[in-house]
């Protein structure tokens, strides 16, 4: 929606429009991949935070941890043996490494993309405020962001951040405005 109205979008929300395709893909193989009657055969985890799932999503999981997302088969290998020391994997548990990989990997691009998703959202909002400033040049522009931020109660690091911006582009005309900022 930002893109089609002409808006500034951040480097990580022009990756994601850019890739949708790819991610998309991924989760049409998963579904392939990970049919419902094969997911269920899959060892389920008893107890833990991942109770319920199956134990090879949660080996996923923890090698992507491990890996900060960067899995390749020089560290795969060594992984799953190291894993199979302790708690040996069945045939279809091993057959669905790469899915649970993908899978895990999909799910930490979503929890990336609701930030991304967030910080457009607190620079958008801000760009609302710091435009009624810049365009009205209100006598006391303190007192109107007091009073909105009053309603937020405390503003985000990326929206000060993102005011300091605007307000240090429009040069001295705004410098009660800086002075409020850092206080």
């Amino acid at each position: 929606e930002s893109v089609r109205l002409g808006e500034e979008i951040s480097p990580g929300s022009e990756w994601l429009l850019d890739n949708f395709y790819i991610v998309h893909e991924q989760l049409h193989e998963i579904n392939e991949d990970l049919p419902p009657g094969f997911y269920h055969q899959l060892p389920k985890l008893i107890a833990g935070p991942l109770a319920g799932y199956p134990r090879v999503y949660a080996l996923a999981l923890e090698l992507i941890a491990h890996a900060d997302s960067a899995v390749d088969t020089t560290m795969l290998v060594p992984f799953i043996a190291a894993y199979q020391e302790v708690a040996p994997l069945t045939i279809g548990e091993l057959w669905a490494v790469p899915t649970a990989l993908r899978l895990g990997l999909i799910e930490n691009l979503r929890r990336l993309a609701d930030r991304v998703f967030e910080a457009h959202q607190h620079r958008t909002c801000i760009d609302r405020w710091t435009n009624e400033i810049i365009d009205n040049r209100p006598a006391d522009s303190q007192a109107l962001l007091t009073d909105r931020t009053s309603k937020q109660k405390n503003l985000h690091p990326s929206q000060v951040a993102r005011m300091m911006q605007r307000f240090r582009d429009q040069g001295h005309d705004l410098t009660e405005c800086w002075h409020w900022l850092e206080n």
